[in-house]
C-alpha cells in the first residue's frame, strides 16, 4: 500500500485529477520525485509582514507537507494577501492541477497586482 507523509492511503487517482474531468492525459505521477525532510528554512515571517506587493498563498486540499493553516497565516501575515486551495491536489499544485493552478496565477497577476 502506498501511504502519503501522514500516513494516509495514497489515491494516485485521486492526486493527480485535472479540472477536465475524466482525461487522464494532463496527470503527473509525482511519486519519483525525491523530498528532502531534514529541510530547514529560515523565518520569513517579518518578510511577509513588510511586503507591498500582493501575496498569493496557493494550497492543495492534501498537501502532505505544509498545512493548509500554515498557508492561511501566509496570507494573514501579507498585508495584500489572499488565501486560494486547490481540491484533490496535493503539495506541488503547478504539477498536479497546472490549470487550476495557472488559473489562480493569472487571477492574482491580473487582479492582485
Amino acid at each position: 500500500m502506498n501511504l502519503d507523509r501522514t500516513g494516509r492511503a495514497r489515491d494516485p487517482q485521486n492526486e493527480c485529477a485535472d479540472q477536465r474531468g475524466d482525461d487522464k492525459s494532463d496527470q503527473r505521477d509525482l511519486s519519483d520525485i525525491p523530498t528532502d525532510d531534514t529541510l530547514e528554512r529560515q523565518d520569513s515571517r517579518d518578510l511577509l509582514r513588510a511586503a507591498k506587493q500582493p501575496v498569493r498563498a496557493i494550497c492543495g486540499r492534501e498537501d502532505g507537507m505544509s498545512t493548509i493553516e500554515e498557508h492561511i497565516e501566509i496570507a494573514e501575515l501579507a498585508p495584500h494577501g489572499r488565501f486560494s486551495i486547490i481540491e484533490q491536489c496535493g503539495h506541488m499544485t503547478i504539477l498536479e492541477r497546472p490549470q487550476a493552478a495557472t488559473a489562480l496565477l493569472r487571477d492574482w497577476l491580473l487582479y492582485d497586482t
